[in-house]
């Protein structure tokens, strides 16, 4: 698909679920936080990771009885939460992104949510970004 921006475009038609055995591609672009010293420290992502969260267990196992494999939906949840991210972002900062990494049914699925859900909000709201995607880093608390 290449680069595009997310201003004037128009509402898609449907919303597409892609098979369960499908995946799509997006590299690891996790900034890297780091203090003064140059010392790596975890993100607020990481630190969650650590927590207990027994209520997973018996939301994986409602998913398996369905028949749902829990890896492939989360692998396929998480995509489209990053791609629509990734739109929103694009949005807000008028930049092109580039979407050729992602199979062409993920873009639709994000781009229907994006038009559906994030811009009737942002119609109903007055955004003014500050900053988008600004990591922040405590030299205090070391994260």
């Amino acid at each position: 698909m290449g680069k595009i921006t997310y201003n004037d475009l128009s509402l898609p038609d449907k919303l597409n679920i892609p098979s369960q055995n499908e995946e799509s591609k997006k590299e690891d672009n996790k900034p890297k936080l780091v203090l003064k010293d140059g010392t790596k420290v975890p993100g607020a992502t990481t630190i969650c990771g650590q927590l207990d969260k027994p209520f997973l267990v018996k939301w994986a196992n409602r998913l398996g009885k369905q028949g749902i494999d829990v890896t492939e939906y989360t692998n396929s949840t998480a995509t489209l939460g990053t791609l629509i991210h990734t739109i929103i972002e694009s949005h807000i900062t008028k930049t092109p992104v580039d979407l050729t990494d992602y199979k062409e049914e993920d873009i639709q699925n994000a781009e229907y949510f994006f038009f559906n859900n994030y811009m009737p909000w942002e119609k109903q709201h007055k955004v003014e970004p500050i900053f988008c995607e600004q990591s922040l880093v405590s030299e205090i608390y070391k994260f």
